[in-house]
């Protein structure tokens, strides 16, 4: 509750990361989830409101420089995340998200999953719905800064690794780590 609540008053954007983390919770199995973990997001609900308050009634004047996001700022976003390397690295950092999916694939998107199927859903939604809800308020108010989103490349990168670990031989991990390196020198 309190570095949330820390994170919200440090950048307003983290509230984004929170939304993604109390969607996840929803999305957890109701008979093992803690009660208290609904009262845990009420609180940060609560003590972040001051934030949101002041932010609705002075508006976001210092965001007017951002421009209307676009399909290549999509793109540079996860080229920025994968470390810059173009469209090669950002590919193989996806197929490696994708092998790091394969034993949870039929199940990410269940209401009532196991414990493994949650963490991938939780590392998906901290990767993907931040950055969503962002382009999202950015079709009434563009918003859309990728460093803002900085946050989300700790869970690219850990599903990356994931794909890495999921491959069977260490042989070919070396080789998968040793091309994600070679094409992330160019970034």
């Amino acid at each position: 509750i309190c570095f949330s609540a820390m994170a919200v008053y440090a950048h307003l954007y983290f509230a984004f990361f929170i939304v993604a983390q109390w969607i996840v919770a929803r999305l957890y199995d109701r008979k093992v989830m803690p009660p208290a973990m609904t009262a845990a997001f009420r609180w940060i609900g609560a003590i972040t409101f001051p934030a949101f308050l002041f932010a609705a009634t002075t508006g976001v004047g210092p965001l007017r420089w951002v421009q209307r996001p676009g399909i290549s700022d999509v793109y540079g976003y996860y080229d920025h995340m994968a470390g810059n390397g173009g469209p090669w690295l950002v590919a193989a950092c996806f197929i490696a998200i994708v092998l790091a999916m394969q034993p949870v694939i039929r199940t990410v998107t269940s209401r009532d999953s196991c414990w493994a199927t949650w963490r991938f859903q939780l590392l998906l939604s901290w990767m993907f719905l931040p950055m969503a809800l962002v382009l999202l308020l950015s079709l009434a108010r563009p918003l859309f800064v990728p460093r803002y989103l900085i946050a989300c490349q700790a869970a690219f990168l850990v599903l990356v690794a994931a794909g890495v670990c999921r491959i069977s031989r260490t042989w070919a991990q070396v080789a998968v780590v040793a091309l994600l390196a070679i094409l992330s020198l160019r970034g």
